[in-house]
């Protein structure tokens, strides 16, 4: 399997007066590597808003989000998109 060239991490839905927050940490490679790991990625803030009458693609923004990373996730997900189809 190719590595990913973007992720997310630190993935949070949060409650607000009129919707929701997404909270997240857009993840790449750097193209220089050095010895720390923790060196060797650009961590990029984000936050996308939803409001409350688009509560499930917030959901849906999450849980695809946590899927690129966490296989057990992605399995989830298909099945979700699968029971949806039919």
């Amino acid at each position: 399997m190719a590595e990913q060239k973007m992720w997310y991490d630190d993935i949070r839905l949060k409650v607000a007066e009129n919707g929701f927050i997404l909270s997240y940490t857009e993840m790449t490679k750097r193209k220089t590597q050095g010895p720390d790991t923790y060196e060797n990625v650009n961590r990029n803030y984000k936050e996308k808003v939803f409001e409350f009458s688009n509560n499930g693609e917030a959901i849906k923004e999450m849980i695809r989000m946590g899927s690129i990373k966490n296989k057990n996730l992605a399995k989830y997900a298909k099945g979700l998109a699968e029971k949806s189809v039919a």
